[in-house]
């Protein structure tokens, strides 16, 4: 099923176009700047997704329990997922001596990001997630990120993105 949300509106004007996460060699630009990533296409239905993924960290908790732990804390986010494709709002390179760029925030995404398992997991249940940039100063990014959620919050009774929820 395509994802679109009638309340996101115009917030993400602005931004490239969408990148799939399928695309083996995605062309994004080593500057800092602010990203979204959104839900393409869903896949198996999430009321099922987490299901499975709920006995996979019970499992994962029998033989290996911290492992098992943060895996069942990651699967609770999943839950946040509403009708909105936006699932996280993020900034690279906020500071000036970070190396932080969205090639590289997406590449994290991939090893050390905080939506990594997430994501991780609704990709292992079919469903397609895609990334869209638009690059600033590094100056500006915090600035820009605080102002595209508190957008979205505006937008959607007060909610952050689903994985943007602390």
């Amino acid at each position: 099923m395509k994802c679109e949300c009638s309340a996101c509106g115009s917030t993400f004007g602005g931004f490239s176009k969408p990148i799939s996460f399928r695309d083996p060699d995605p062309t994004l630009p080593d500057k800092p700047g602010v990203y979204v990533v959104r839900v393409k296409r869903r896949g198996l239905a999430l009321d099922r997704v987490l299901r499975k993924s709920r006995i996979a960290a019970d499992k994962l908790q029998e033989s290996w329990p911290m492992a098992g732990q943060q895996l069942g804390e990651h699967v609770k986010r999943l839950k946040r997922i509403g009708d909105c494709p936006v699932l996280y709002i993020g900034l690279a390179g906020r500071n000036p001596t970070s190396s932080n760029t969205i090639r590289d925030r997406y590449e994290q995404l991939c090893w050390g990001h905080v939506a990594q398992i997430p994501l991780s997991v609704l990709a292992l249940f079919g469903w397609h997630m895609e990334i869209r940039y638009m690059t600033c100063s590094r100056t500006r990014t915090r600035e820009k990120e605080r102002k595209l959620i508190e957008e979205y919050k505006q937008r959607h009774h007060g909610r952050r993105p689903a994985f943007n929820e602390r």
